[in-house]
């Protein structure tokens, strides 16, 4: 028992320091609700003006407002929705269609409830070091178009993967053969595409769909510490009746995890990981991730 109180009271303590880091960096640098009266910021960073409520998903039963970041512990949350709008273990089993997509016709858009419905409840965000859940979604939805269809990975074929060969392959001696971008071919996709106008949920920066400097979110938790964050918001919602805390399989910091680290950023240059960070920089300083074992591991040119 005294191990539960002792992991919670260690999981109240970083989840406060979180929310104060992003509070005093949000202000520092005038970004969301601080930004000065000609709508610009101190690091010269596009931003939604409003909170983009319409992503959230919101149970209002249960007072729980998640806005997901997706490859940041997103199935175990959606899979945890669901379970709050009352569907079983079985049906979560077996979804009918891709659980993102099924999730949101259940929750429909949360852009129809009051803000101070919204202020009302539990707000959630979980994160994932930026570089992590990029290298998890490139894994995932890019790298192979034959295998996981269950996670649309045809669908992101056509979609990205296709145009992105057409684009950034520029290899005269086709010494690359498969269909699908390599994941240099995909950072340089990145590193050329506005993430505010057209990027994917699954790599659009945590601060442009989550906003969280104009939205004060209750909880932050990272999938690095996934496993007790989760059993301190079950327990601070008062969900333990129908939530429990679930191992995510993108958070074990296991060898195979730094082994790909190393395969995939070995294939980058030094300056492409930088521009990575450029990209992603607001999410780097808000949640208190670093980037220097990335650079690290690049080559030099």
């Amino acid at each position: 028992k005294s191990n539960v109180k002792n992991t919670l009271s260690d999981a109240d303590r970083d989840i406060s320091y979180r929310k104060d880091r992003v509070g005093r960096l949000c202000k520092q640098f005038h970004l969301g609700k601080y930004k000065w009266g000609n709508n610009t910021n101190d690091l010269n960073l596009k931003e939604p003006p409003t909170p983009l409520f319409a992503y959230f998903f919101w149970n209002r039963e249960r007072h729980v407002a998640w806005c997901p970041v997706y490859k940041a512990g997103s199935t175990s949350w959606l899979q945890n929705m669901m379970r709050l709008a009352g569907y079983s273990e079985g049906a979560l089993q077996n979804p009918p269609k891709q659980l993102s997509i099924w999730a949101r016709e259940v929750y429909g858009d949360a852009d129809n409830f009051g803000k101070d419905e919204i202020a009302k409840s539990l707000k959630l965000l979980v994160v994932r070091h930026p570089f992590e859940r990029l290298l998890s979604a490139y894994r995932d939805k890019l790298a192979n178009s034959t295998v996981g269809n269950e996670h649309g990975t045809h669908h992101f074929y056509l979609k990205y993967g296709k145009r992105i060969v057409q684009k950034f392959r520029n290899d005269p001696s086709k010494r690359i053969h498969q269909i699908e971008p390599t994941w240099e071919e995909f950072v340089r996709y990145i590193l050329k595409t506005d993430l505010l106008q057209y990027a994917d949920d699954h790599w659009i920066p945590a601060y442009y769909s989550c906003t969280p400097c104009l939205v004060e979110y209750d909880v932050i938790a990272k999938t690095e510490t996934y496993f007790r964050d989760q059993q301190f918001i079950i327990k601070k919602a008062g969900l333990e009746e129908i939530l429990k805390p679930r191992w995510s399989h993108s958070t074990q910091e296991s060898q195979s995890r730094l082994q790909l680290r190393k395969q995939y950023f070995s294939q980058l240059t030094k300056t492409q990981v930088k521009q990575l960070y450029d990209k992603y920089k607001l999410d780097f300083l808000l949640f208190g991730y670093d980037y220097e074992e990335y650079v690290k591991l690049a080559k030099k040119w």
